[in-house]
């Protein structure tokens, strides 16, 4: 039998998100304190995801935490809540159609990609007849994910436009969220 100064208690193994928002914030070289202010979340709330004592489930929440992983570029993490917001089976009682798996979405993403193809001559037409019956607010969510991106690295990264996918599907489960909130209430 060990002596009593040779126990060790074990370590249980963090939930995957709680070690995931740990690794954020310290490659943001941020506090607690103030990563809980850029994510509007209390240094408790921080303080508990990274003890394991609360797993981050909040939609809102879940979408910053990718946002940043997103901006520091550490991709596992960034993917890890990329996958939890995009599985909206989570959010069913909130968000009807999980479109990401749609077959009408799929085809029709897939027409104008090929159209574009096929006639780049009549891009200028696709995009004018798309963005007349487009909600203004589904072209203002792509314009701001693509605002600020290097040019370069949308030709050289293979990286760089699932990581805009990712970034783009989480933005708009947010507003999603957020309009069915409002209309709630």
């Amino acid at each position: 039998m060990p002596s009593r100064g040779t126990l060790k208690k074990s370590k249980k193994q963090l939930h995957p998100l709680c070690a995931a928002v740990k690794r954020i914030r310290e490659a943001s070289g941020l506090s607690q304190e103030r990563f809980g202010r850029s994510l509007d979340l209390a240094v408790m709330t921080i303080s508990r995801f990274e003890n394991g004592h609360q797993i981050p489930s909040d939609l809102q929440v879940l979408t910053g935490l990718h946002n940043a992983a997103a901006k520091l570029g550490l991709e596992q993490e960034r993917d890890l809540f990329a996958e939890i917001l995009t599985d909206r089976s989570r959010y069913r009682d909130k968000i009807i159609v999980p479109l990401e798996h749609s077959p009408v979405l799929w085809r029709w993403m897939q027409v104008v990609r090929v159209a574009m193809l096929i006639e780049p001559k009549r891009m200028g037409a696709i995009e004018s007849a798309i963005t007349a019956v487009v909600n203004p607010k589904a072209i203002s969510l792509v314009d701001e994910v693509l605002r600020g991106s290097n040019p370069v690295l949308m030709f050289l990264d293979p990286d760089f436009w699932p990581q805009k996918e990712s970034e783009l599907t989480a933005r708009a489960n947010q507003v999603a969220l957020e309009r069915i909130t409002r209309e709630e209430k």
